[in-house]
């Protein structure tokens, strides 16, 4: 391929390749020969003007409130528990929730008492 200019680049559709030769379905006569057809390319359309992007307003800005983790073991059942505190020192999330861990711990007595632990 040589050189091209811009222009030819940019104003010239590209050259659709010529397609090869499609062969019919058989024909239902026996010894009939195939026949072939030109499939036919469909034409490029070049773009002329792309859409105009719009300037958007940048998003308003987030107003961040500092989260710590606090991670403990639960005494009733032994498991990690992970506490999401905000800048005031209110527990925001747990995980698990205090009523899992208090189910939890209460089948553990059970089980204990009944000697099955």
């Amino acid at each position: 391929m040589g050189i091209q200019s811009i222009t030819d680049i940019t104003t010239k559709p590209p050259a659709t390749p010529a397609a090869p030769p499609v062969a019919a379905p058989a024909s239902p006569s026996v010894g009939a020969a195939p026949v072939t057809t030109e499939a036919k390319a469909e034409s490029v359309q070049p773009i002329n003007d792309p859409p105009k992007m719009q300037a958007q307003p940048p998003p308003p800005p987030i107003d961040h409130h500092p989260i710590d983790v606090a991670v403990d073991e639960d005494e009733g059942t032994g498991k990690m528990v992970y506490a999401f505190i905000n800048d005031t020192g209110e527990t925001v999330a747990q995980i698990p929730v205090e009523a899992v861990l208090n189910l939890v711990a209460d089948i553990l007595t059970k089980l204990e008492a009944e000697g099955r632990r």
